[in-house]
């Protein structure tokens, strides 16, 4: 079942249905506070690579963060995997 997004909401697919007919709407808010693993399933990666971006200087203060400052974090360090070299 891959995530996809649809009008601001993530649309998820079950398994031998079609997409109309069989599908679980989980909505989300960017400002949400979430944990490594929510966050790396937001950004489609595994946590690792949340656990990555800590080392290489992202702050997740309680060990929370929100979507919105994951992404822009990550817009603003293009080449964030170089400073773990």
């Amino acid at each position: 079942m891959t995530p996809t997004l649809y009008k601001g909401v993530i649309v998820i697919a079950r398994a031998g249905t079609n997409q109309k007919q069989g599908t679980a709407m989980l909505k989300h808010n960017d400002t949400q506070m979430l944990s490594v693993k929510e966050l790396a399933w937001r950004l489609n990666r595994h946590p690792n690579y949340v656990y990555l971006m800590k080392k290489a200087g992202y702050t997740m203060p309680g060990y929370r963060s929100t979507l919105e400052a994951a992404l822009k974090w990550l817009e603003d360090n293009p080449d964030w995997r170089k400073r773990l070299e």
